[in-house]
């Protein structure tokens, strides 16, 4: 064939040409895959677009818990929209890691940046000359000795 024509063809076959290239997208993602043959088209087309570190065999094989149901059923067993929910359920949870690992990358600066920091001194005098005023610090925790400039928090 000749290039530009491949999509006349397929028109000619009344062969849409999304559909041929969804076509070629599942052969090449399951052309090893056993299972796939008691499949149908819609949960094949379904799963072309999860994420290329799920193994297909082994995702179509193992039991998967339906988010609105709570009820394992493997893939064979699921109708499409269940498939969808548990896709979409597997993107959300693969989006969370991905944001624990950011946050931890994160912390795990801030905790290198604070250990390295150079301690802050305080001077003997300075604490002693402190005058605390009981009638302005009651019912207030008093700390004479700590300076709140050198007091971080993390969130």
């Amino acid at each position: 064939m000749v290039h530009g024509e491949w999509e006349q063809w397929l028109r000619s076959v009344d062969i849409v040409p999304r559909t041929a290239r969804a076509m070629i997208q599942a052969y090449e993602q399951f052309e090893n895959v056993q299972t796939t043959r008691h499949l149908s088209v819609g949960k094949i087309f379904e799963m072309l677009s999860l994420p290329e570190s799920v193994d297909r065999q082994g995702f179509i094989e193992q039991e998967h818990a339906i988010p609105s149901t709570g009820e394992p059923k493997t893939v064979d067993e699921m109708t499409v929209r269940e498939l969808r929910e548990v896709k979409k359920a597997l993107k959300e949870a693969q989006q969370a890691r991905q944001q624990a690992e950011q946050d931890n990358i994160r912390l795990a600066q801030l905790l290198t940046e604070e250990r390295n920091r150079q301690p802050q001194v305080i001077e003997r005098d300075n604490i002693a000359n402190t005058n605390l005023n009981h009638s302005q610090t009651k019912g207030k925790l008093v700390f004479p000795f700590v300076n709140t400039d050198s007091i971080h928090l993390l969130y």
